[in-house]
Parts: C-alpha cells; sequence; structure tokens
C-alpha cells in the first residue's frame, strides 16, 4: 500500500538506512509464491531479499544470518514504517557498550508500539536455534530470549519520556490510515522523527483516536 505516493515497505527501508550503527538491510520474507511480489519489490529496488519458511520464521531469520554472516543482528519488523534510525542507533550503541547477548527497547515498553528493536549477537541467535522447543519461538523470533532472560546478558533502552501509550504499528486498516496522515503531513521532510510525529500527533487528537481501541 503507498504511503505518500511510495510503498510503505520502501518508506520503512529507507528510513532504516538512516541508521549510522548499520551495515546492511535486508528483507526476509517466505517462499510462498504470494510473496513473490516482495522478493520482486526488493529486486527492482536494489535491497537485499531472502526467502525462508513462511511459519517457522525463526529459521528463516537463522538461514538469513548464515548467507549474510554479522557478529551481530538488528530485527526490525516489516509493519512499522515510522522506525526511527536514531532509536535504531541508540539501542544498538547501548547494546554494543554494555556487550550484551541482547539489547531491546521492550522491557518495560517507553516508546510507542511501532519503534521496537532489538538486537542480539550471531551467538545469540545460535543459542535460540539451539534451545527453541515451543511452537510460539519458531513463529516469534526473539520470544525464547524474553522467557529465558536469565540465560543472556539482556540490556534495555529507555526513552527520556514515556510514549508508550502510542500506537503507529500497522496491522489494521486505521492503522494504515493513521500512518497514512503522517506521512502526508510530512511529505516534504521524509525524515521526520519522533518528537515531530508526537507533536503533530498531540496537535491533531482526531487522528492520533483513530485507531485507539487497538491499544493493550
Amino acid at each position: 500500500m503507498p504511503l505518500a505516493e511510495q510503498p510503505m515497505l520502501l518508506r520503512q527501508v529507507n528510513r532504516i538506512k538512516q541508521a549510522k550503527s548499520l551495515d546492511g538491510i535486508v528483507v526476509c520474507t517466505s517462499q510462498e509464491k504470494s510473496d513473490d511480489p516482495i522478493a520482486e519489490f526488493c529486486k527492482q529496488n536494489h535491497i537485499d531479499c531472502f526467502r525462508g519458511s513462511l511459519n517457522n520464521v525463526l529459521s528463516r531469520f537463522v538461514d538469513a544470518a548464515k548467507k549474510f554472516p554479522s557478529e551481530h543482528y538488528v530485527r526490525l519488523t516489516a509493519d512499522c514504517p515510522l522506525s526511527d534510525p536514531e532509536i535504531i542507533d541508540s539501542v544498538v550503541n547501548q547494546h554494543c557498550a554494555e556487550k550484551n547477548d541482547f539489547t531491546s527497547n521492550c522491557m518495560p515498553y517507553t516508546l510507542p508500539d511501532c519503534l521496537d528493536v532489538e538486537v542480539m549477537s550471531s551467538e545469540t541467535l545460535r543459542k535460540i536455534d539451539d534451545s527453541a522447543s515451543l511452537e510460539e519461538h519458531f513463529e516469534h523470533v526473539t520470544k525464547y530470549v524474553y522467557q529465558n532472560t536469565g540465560s543472556f546478558k539482556v540490556g534495555n533502552f529507555e526513552y527520556s519520556r514515556d510514549y508508550s501509550k502510542n500506537r503507529w504499528t500497522v496491522d489494521y486498516p486505521e492503522d494504515f490510515t493513521l500512518v497514512q496522515h503522517v506521512f502526508e503531513h510530512f511529505k516534504d521532510n521524509e525524515f521526520f522523527g519522533l518528537e515531530e510525529i508526537v507533536q503533530f500527533l498531540e496537535q491533531n487528537p482526531d487522528i492520533k483516536a483513530i485507531n485507539q481501541k487497538y491499544m493493550e
């Protein structure tokens, strides 16, 4: 779906590219025919793409890591077109400074639902793959870590303000409508940040309320 005349996935990738801490970006999708358009989109836009299992997302992630080896991996989900490169850099930098096995900004949440960032070492990913046993571990790549935090050196990035009551992820049509409004408002400034979005929504409570019924 288009956001200010560009596909949502392209909007997100272009925002992520602004993060200074990342060496590369790989779009991980499935081998199902229904995901052929994603693979073709990546090819047309010169974006690395990896295709793996539809339901075993952990194996998809692990196999992608084998093809694109790195000391650390950052996991971002593709329903979050408002990903913030400064937040990504903050979580990555904390992860490296503290020499953590796993670092996120989700324990507890201080940021809007959409700015989730998870960073893990290659060794942590290997341990998850070796130890995962429940169906939810295979569906949700990092679920095992959250359930076994004592087995890892875990860090959490907390923002200076609590914006956790905001929902900017895209799961429902109302979510997409809200994000459409945001991108249309900032169409002349492609790389607007967290505080600018918060200010825009505070000034437009009718837009902010569009998807509030889905807040957990």
